[in-house]
């Protein structure tokens, strides 16, 4: 099996020097064209979250520690158990945000075997390796892979998946003897390569299915029937190695279930087949027009490109099918219309990870086989162009070079620097406005720091450079325009380069002014909320305003108004920033005590004015029932008064009332008060961790 990972260096080996020439020019181009990713420091979207796990002065082992106890469950839940090891490698390893560098190389190195091995597979189908190499660094810089290429090692896993699924259909391939079957080994290897790929990231995993396709149209198989033969047993047995990859899924969640209990609810990210026809109807809709519009190279291409490629590839396809007789013409029309519909049918399987799951919108990242279709086909359209013109054969390769590898590498350049740029615009924003704000001490008197979200998703310079078409286009966006949960982890990041400064305990309050409004309140606390500036801000303090919506073509001026009628809340113990201030509003992740909490706990309410309600209701973390108050007693007083106890509560865990979860202590008869106290005695079971989501007095 040592030759299926050395096939690259045998392609290699087997070329002339001209033949190396052009292939070190592609890989020498494609170096350049990512070159300004590996030379800046600047932070992409997902790799804020480096500093979402980590506590400054923390060892690496520590951090990396704290990531995988975080976010693996989730993603074993989501059916990417392989998916997090790169992030957390890279939580590991980075403390400030000059430490990306030294994770880039990594990435960059994967994108270079994935190159190398996907122009080994395309070889044979599309006019050999040049050829092979050149489709393969198109399609390394194509949208849908970029996207991943550029949020670096929290997504080198599933780049591996590209990786893992080539070998996959390589092995397949070359072990399909035309007597019979692969032998059971390669069959086995060749399967566990693609569930393993699968188990990382299913989206890329299916790029097996566009090679097939691929295969198809311009494989060296001399008889249409044959190529349909190969096509449908190598069809039969990806699908067979899906339904595995399935049933291990839903396997490991049953066990995860059996020995962690209730499992958080994840939404869209739930492992589950979409069966309702009219989503699936709507989703195809969705499809076609996104298939019609979407750029097949870069943001560049003009749309309907890809139209014309699966146009041109069916009629070449179907010309290397149609055998010379006399009924040339029918069975022309006929072999056209089934390659056809079989084109059609193929790239929509290929999206069956997104057609068929929870997940709602629809990405570029979800049609990497779409991007491989694509570039396979137009290399394989010059090659098959070319063998008509016998002058031209010997010199494709170095057109495609010239006049297709070339200019979209030159184009990915641009837009290298242009996500540098944009992110660096965006962390000096907020570096000169932390610097200021930490220079004039604001922890003293300006503790809440407001950000005002951008209003777009570039900046007014990137926008004039980057054609907006909505497809396809998800690179060179500012980190904080589509996740603002990104917010609180680059605070924490800047901070961390800003010395002369005390500890900053952070309090993440986001669009809940409630929160903000209730936290600013507790001495030692600096609180962050943030805005898109279309409500009114009303707050006890004047806030720090950030606003990152000066970048933007249209900036935003937030409306704020002083006030003193706000709760407060205050808990007899807190793990870390997870403090009780969201309460009222239900805001995640809600109050936590210490670690192993000694009982009783509790929770004092200062509601701002007197208040009238028959029961007390609690909300448990989502999935985390066993966390909440099962036992609690429920008291008040008046402004000058003594605490009067008005309930005692020993069944709150199995006290659902709704479907949302939120559970009920309904007292004797109704109550007015101020302050309330609750007295947690103990939660429903879980031996570490004491957290509640939600309160509400009705």
């Amino acid at each position: 099996m040592k030759w299926v990972f050395l096939a690259p260096w045998r392609e290699w080996i087997a070329c002339n020097s001209r033949t190396k020439g052009v292939v070190a020019a592609v890989l020498v181009l494609l170096l350049l064209a990512y070159l300004p990713t590996l030379q800046y420091d600047y932070v992409t979207q997902d790799q804020w979250r480096a500093f979402r796990y980590s506590v400054e002065g923390e060892s690496s082992l520590v951090r990396g520690k704290q990531c995988g106890l975080m976010i693996s469950q989730f993603y074993v839940q989501t059916g990417r158990p392989f998916v997090w090891f790169g992030e957390c490698v890279e939580h590991a390893i980075v403390s400030r945000i000059s430490d990306f560098r030294y994770v880039r190389p990594i990435v960059f190195g994967v994108v270079l075997l994935t190159v190398l091995y996907l122009g080994t597979v395309l070889a044979p189908l599309i006019g050999g390796f040049p050829l092979g190499v050149s489709a393969a660094a198109v399609f390394v810089v194509t949208p849908g892979y970029s996207f991943m290429y550029l949020q670096g090692m929290p997504a080198i896993m599933v780049l591996v998946s590209i990786l893992l699924s080539a070998m996959s259909f390589f092995l397949y391939s070359n072990g399909y003897c035309h007597k019979g079957n692969p032998p059971p080994r390669v069959i086995f290897t060749s399967g566990m390569l693609f569930i393993v790929a699968c188990l990382i990231y299913p989206a890329y995993a299916f790029i097996v299915i566009a090679l097939i396709l691929i295969e198809l149209g311009f494989g060296p198989a001399p008889l249409y029937l044959t190529k349909a033969r190969l096509a449908v047993n190598k069809l039969l047995f990806y699908l067979g190695a899906s339904l595995v990859y399935y049933a291990l899924v839903q396997g490991s969640l049953f066990l995860l279930k059996t020995f962690k209990g209730e499992l958080p609810v994840l939404g869209n990210y739930e492992v589950a087949i979409q069966k309702s026809p009219l989503v699936i109807y709507e989703r195809l809709s969705d499809l076609a027009r996104y298939f019609s519009h979407m750029p097949p190279f870069n943001f560049e291409t003009s749309p309907g490109v890809g139209v014309f490629i699966l146009g041109a590839f069916v009629v070449a396809a179907t010309r290397n099918a149609v055998p010379k007789s006399s009924k040339v013409m029918f069975v022309g029309v006929i072999s056209g219309a089934l390659m056809c519909l079989a084109s059609i049918v193929l790239l929509l399987g290929s999206t069956s990870p997104w057609l068929l799951s929870k997940m709602d919108s629809l990405s570029s990242r979800h049609l990497a086989p779409w991007y491989l279709f694509f570039c396979g086909s137009a290399v394989g359209l010059m090659s098959l162009v070319s063998s008509f013109l016998p002058r031209a054969n010997k010199w494709v390769t170095l057109i495609a070079l010239l006049f297709f590898v070339l200019p979209i590498l030159s184009v990915q350049y641009r837009l290298s620097m242009l996500e540098v740029m944009v992110t660096n615009v965006e962390i000096e924003s907020i570096r000169s406005h932390l610097s200021n704000w930490v220079k004039n001490k604001g922890w003293i008197d300006k503790n809440y720091l407001l950000v005002v979200l951008p209003s777009k998703a570039r900046p007014y310079f990137a926008e004039q450079l980057i054609n907006n078409t909505g497809y396809g286009n998800e690179n060179a966006v500012l980190a904080t325009w589509p996740n603002p949960v990104s917010v609180p982890w680059m605070l924490h990041a800047v901070f961390r380069e800003i010395g002369d400064r005390p500890k900053i305990n952070l309090v993440d309050c986001a669009s809940d002014q409630l929160c903000a409004s209730i936290a600013v309140q507790n001495e030692g606390t600096v609180v962050l909320g943030y805005t898109k500036g279309l409500v009114e801000i009303r707050s006890p303090v004047e806030p720090f305003i950030i606003n990152l919506s000066l970048l933007n073509s249209q900036p935003v001026m937030p409306s704020i108004v002083r006030t003193d009628a706000v709760p407060r809340l205050k808990a007899s113990s807190t793990l870390g920033n997870f403090g009780p201030y969201g309460l009222l509003t239900a805001a995640q992740p809600g109050w936590h005590a210490e670690r192993r909490p000694n009982y009783p706990q509790t929770l004092d309410i200062d509601l701002s004015e007197v208040k009238t309600f028959t029961k007390v209701r609690l909300l448990p973390q989502d999935g985390l029932r066993l966390r909440m108050p099962g036992r609690l007693e429920v008291s008040i007083r008046s402004e000058n008064g003594d605490w009067l106890q008005v309930g005692r509560f020993d069944q709150l865990c199995d006290a659902t009332t709704e479907k949302e979860g939120w559970h009920d202590a309904v007292l004797d008869r109704s109550r007015s008060a101020r302050f309330v106290r609750l007295v947690i005695f103990q939660n429903c079971g879980d031996p570490e961790l004491l957290t509640l989501k939600g309160l509400r007095f009705e």
